[in-house]
Order: structure tokens, then C-alpha cells, then sequence
């Protein structure tokens, strides 16, 4: 029961004030660097023709996938973007860990070619 009193809390509170502006912007075309699991990228759903979603963890990717399945205008790019060439290292937090654990101990690493 607690579990679901806190997603309430966390939807109903959860940057609050930059859902609020987002969900006035509408237009043909949406960016969502760095997705996540698609928080922005369902909320602007209805609001833009195209939703471009990237997302650069292939843990994550997978859920964002999966939890945008059913949406006909949003295309996953599974990618990183940097201002510069060149293979990069993404630190990801280990599987099943809490906030804590994900600064102490030593994480995961996925490289991205050039």
C-alpha cells in the first residue's frame, strides 16, 4: 500500500513545475535526450506529431521500449550524444542496488564505439 501512495506522491509532485510548462508546448517535433523510461515522452505524446526519445543505457532502453509499445509516434534511439567523436564510457548503476550503493561500489560500464 505504501508503494502505492508514494508513486502517487512522486506523480503528482515530480517536477512539477517543468511538466507544467512542457505540457503547454505543442508542435511537430520532440527531443527527449536522455528518456529514461519515457516520463516526458508519454506526457508530450498527444502534444507533438514525432517524439524522438534518446536513450543511451540498454537496461533502460529496454524499458522504454517496452512501455511506449503501444504509442505510434515515438521513435527510440538507443545512443549517446556528445560534442565530440569517439568511443565513451556510460557508468550505469548496478542491478537491484539502492542510491547508496550506486556511489560506492564500483558500477557497470557499456562503451560506444565511434
Amino acid at each position: 500500500m505504501l508503494r502505492g501512495r508514494l508513486n502517487w506522491l512522486y506523480k503528482q509532485r515530480y517536477e512539477k513545475s517543468v511538466r507544467n510548462k512542457l505540457g503547454q508546448i505543442k508542435g511537430e517535433l520532440f527531443w527527449d535526450i536522455g528518456a529514461n523510461i519515457g516520463f516526458y515522452s508519454l506526457m508530450l505524446r498527444s502534444n507533438f506529431s514525432k517524439i524522438v526519445a534518446v536513450e543511451p543505457n540498454p537496461e533502460t532502453a529496454t524499458i522504454l521500449r517496452r512501455r511506449t509499445r503501444d504509442t505510434d509516434n515515438i521513435e527510440i534511439l538507443e545512443l549517446a550524444l556528445s560534442n565530440t567523436n569517439g568511443p565513451a564510457l556510460l557508468y550505469t548503476r548496478k542491478r537491484n542496488s539502492v542510491l547508496l550503493d550506486s556511489i560506492t561500489r564500483t558500477v557497470q560500464t557499456v562503451s560506444f564505439p565511434r
